[in-house]
């Protein structure tokens, strides 16, 4: 009987463990409940008669007692709030200050001249026309002359000249003989200069060729200089040509004129002469200064003013070109007084054989030791200029600066 007690007590306690036991809402639940989802906790209302299984349909109703509303867990903004915000100070931008480029230093430059005669004389060729339409602009020239050397005397300079015409046929480019003094060189220590000048011209006269070959007469005249001798291997040489025509006339262009056109042979064109000039002179490191210096009709205005002389009269193209190609002033014919246009002849010559070539244009104006007394200095670029020239075997040094 102990035994039968001691069997229903365990089976007793068995089945109670295995049962669920439901409480009331207000009692706590031995069994295990899932976790709460957030908010408000619902609460099964128990069916009568103790059944734990809700009715379907009904909606459970939560009891307020005992239940705890969830405070709603804070709400954190990812915006942070300024506080006592300090706006950044913009870094100023500094200006670099240009670093100085070392100053570069000027080459010192130092040239020694001994003038020689290549530097202090000139020879001059003057070619005349002697056609029928000259003997008015002839008398211009014999009285003008005379004016021409002394400007060369005044500048120091050793100077001579020959004379020619345009004449080829007859004179072919050889020198005439200066009236008065018999010589076919007139050097600048002749007397009498004006009466020789004029009196030369009167006799070359005028109204004999009408073929008018000046370029072609100088081209002979340095071709046969071993004979006559009127210009030095090293002077510089000048040519003077007046003449109120081309070359040839027209200078080879029939249209200009079917009457007076002649053919040109290659000795009538200037590049003829300057080619000539070098061939002939020109040595090694030597360059022969050269110069084409004509008085001619330089536009159609003079052209028409010695038509009405009662000639015809053309353009002078290709001596114009001789005088570009030497770097030379042509002048024209139809001015009253030829003295001006000598003289510009005068400047270049004594321009061209009374200076110094430097290696660079100085950058501050340079020293000359041994620079005569009464010689005045003239700076052009890379040219000085001495007036009056310097005598021959004078010695100079001049130092100067160039940029580097």
């Amino acid at each position: 009987m102990k035994n039968r007690l001691i069997f229903l007590a365990v089976v007793f306690l068995f089945s109670t463990s295995c049962s669920k036991v439901a409480f009331h809402a207000d009692k706590v639940s031995t069994s295990p409940t899932p976790n709460p989802s957030p908010g408000p906790q619902s609460t099964l209302t128990p069916t009568p008669g103790g059944s734990g299984t809700p009715t379907p349909g009904m909606t459970p109703t939560p009891t307020a007692t005992g239940t705890k509303t969830p405070t709603p867990a804070p709400t954190y903004s990812m915006t942070p709030t300024p506080t006592g915000t300090k706006t950044p100070t913009p870094t100023s931008t500094m200006t670099p200050t240009p670093t100085a480029l070392p100053t570069a230093t000027p080459i010192l430059k130092s040239k020694t001249v001994t003038v020689t005669p290549a530097m202090n004389s000139v020879d001059i060729l003057l070619v005349i026309d002697d056609s029928s339409s000259m003997a008015q602009d002839n008398t211009h020239l014999a009285a003008r002359l005379a004016g021409f050397a002394l400007a060369l005397q005044a500048a120091n300079l050793d100077w001579q000249m020959c004379v020619t015409t345009t004449d080829y046929d007859y004179y072919m480019g050889d020198p005439i003989s200066w009236s008065i003094t018999g010589q076919t060189i007139l050097k600048r220590t002749s007397g009498n200069l004006s009466q020789i000048f004029q009196q030369t011209i009167y006799d070359i006269g005028s109204g004999y060729g009408n073929d008018e070959q000046g370029i072609r007469s100088s081209v002979r005249s340095v071709l046969t200089n071993g004979q006559h001798h009127c210009f030095r291997p090293e002077a510089a040489l000048s040519v003077i040509v007046i003449s109120d025509e081309d070359e040839r006339s027209v200078g080879g262009v029939y249209n200009l004129s079917s009457a007076q056109y002649q053919a040109m042979t290659s000795d009538n064109y200037a590049q003829t002469l300057v080619n000539t000039v070098k061939s002939s002179f020109n040595v090694g490191s030597f360059v022969k200064k050269f110069a084409f210096n004509p008085i001619v009709v330089l536009d159609a205005q003079c052209e028409a003013a010695q038509d009405a002389q009662g000639t015809s009269s053309f353009i002078g193209a290709q001596y114009i070109l001789a005088a570009n190609l030497t770097h030379s002033t042509p002048s024209s014919i139809c001015a009253s007084d030829f003295s001006q246009n000598l003289n510009v002849f005068a400047n270049e010559i004594k321009n061209s054989v009374s200076s110094v070539t430097l290696d660079c244009q100085p950058t501050a104006t340079p020293t000359i030791q041994g620079l005569p007394g009464g010689v005045n200095v003239q700076y052009n670029g890379t040219q000085v200029v001495f007036t009056p020239a310097l005598g021959e075997g004078v010695t100079i040094t001049i130092s100067y600066k160039c940029a580097p």
